[in-house]
This record gives C-alpha cells, structure tokens and sequence, in this order.
C-alpha cells in the first residue's frame, strides 16, 4: 500500500512541473558542453540555465533576447563563440 502512494505522489508531482523548453535545453546544452570541453571556471549549472531560460521566453519583454541568444549558440563555429554569445 505504501508503494502505490508514493508512486502516486511521485507522479502527482511530476504533473505538476512544467515542460522542459527544447530551445532552451538544446542551448544550455551546448554551453554545458562547451564549458567543460573549454575548462570554464565559472559555476555554470545546465539545470539551472534551462529554469533561467524557460523563465526569460515567457516573458513577452525578454523573448526576444532568449531568441538571439539562442540563434547566436546554434550558429556559433566553436565553443569560443559559444561561450561569447551574448
């Protein structure tokens, strides 16, 4: 008994979280990749980018930056440019 209610809190809570933005997991992906490929010092967390990046492309004011942002990394030639794109 105590299986199946946690199994249905689990999947009650997983209902509750939203879905995961493709543009912005393929973006913070590949910053994730390039951060380790390149050594990068700073503490950049994957997880957290794609929870930043989701945020700023609802918002109807910021959309627009996450856009460029993400063409500027899918377009980027290397992780230099990568880690450039504004």
């Amino acid at each position: 008994m105590r299986t199946w209610a946690l199994l249905a809190a689990v999947v009650a809570f997983a209902g509750c979280t939203e879905p995961r933005s493709k543009r912005c997991s393929d973006v913070c992906a590949r910053e994730a990749a390039c951060r380790e490929e390149t050594e990068a010092e700073d503490n950049f967390d994957e997880g957290e980018c794609v929870d930043a990046c989701a945020a700023l492309e609802r918002d109807t004011h910021t959309e627009g930056h996450v856009a460029a942002h993400a063409d500027c990394v899918r377009t980027a030639a290397d992780c230099a440019a990568v880690i450039a794109c504004p």
